[in-house]
């Protein structure tokens, strides 16, 4: 079987020549590829229009759609414009002005109300409000002590006063 197989210098030189021929062809065949390649590009070349042509173009097409804008905004404000004349007259502030002055009778009604029940308004009638050595408001006879600390509110001031024993009110009896 080892009579059959090439001799291995034979094999490679064969494969080197083969190599060699490839290279030669590709290194004959890449002038003319390239070559090949730059007429295609200079035919497409001479079918694109020139770039101020395109500009222009592109120029008039958006001078054409800022003129269909402007009159497109034209007729909307003259539509509105129209509406409004229409509705404008209809409109009277005259609802609008007996709604507030409704409004504003009610919140000074609400007003004179709360000023009414303000702890201001019932010392001006007379009242006054009794206060602890705490400051806390006295209620009650019964929860002041002989000797304490009271501070009286008035409506026009205040003053300080020592809380004294209750005076006895049983009657006496007459010696006659």
């Amino acid at each position: 079987n080892a009579g059959r197989l090439p001799h291995p210098a034979q094999a490679v030189a064969g494969a080197r020549r083969a190599v060699a021929d490839h290279a030669h062809r590709l290194l004959l065949g890449l002038p003319r590829l390239v070559a090949a390649r730059r007429a295609a590009l200079v035919e497409a070349e001479r079918h694109v229009p020139p770039p101020a042509g395109l500009i222009a173009a592109r120029r008039a097409a958006l001078t054409l759609a800022a003129a269909h804008l402007r009159g497109g905004l034209r007729q909307a404000v003259a539509g509105r414009a129209a509406l409004a004349a229409r509705v404008l007259p209809r409109l009277s502030e005259a609802p609008l002005r007996a709604r507030l002055r409704e409004v504003s009778a009610r919140l000074e009604g609400l007003a004179a109300r709360l000023e009414s029940v303000s702890h201001r308004a019932v010392l001006a009638r007379g009242y006054a409000v009794v206060f602890d050595a705490n400051e806390h408001p006295v209620t009650t006879a019964a929860s002041v002590k002989p000797g304490a600390a009271l501070r009286i509110a008035f409506t026009d001031g205040e003053v300080c006063a020592v809380a004294a024993k209750p005076a006895d009110t049983r009657q006496g009896a007459l010696l006659l």
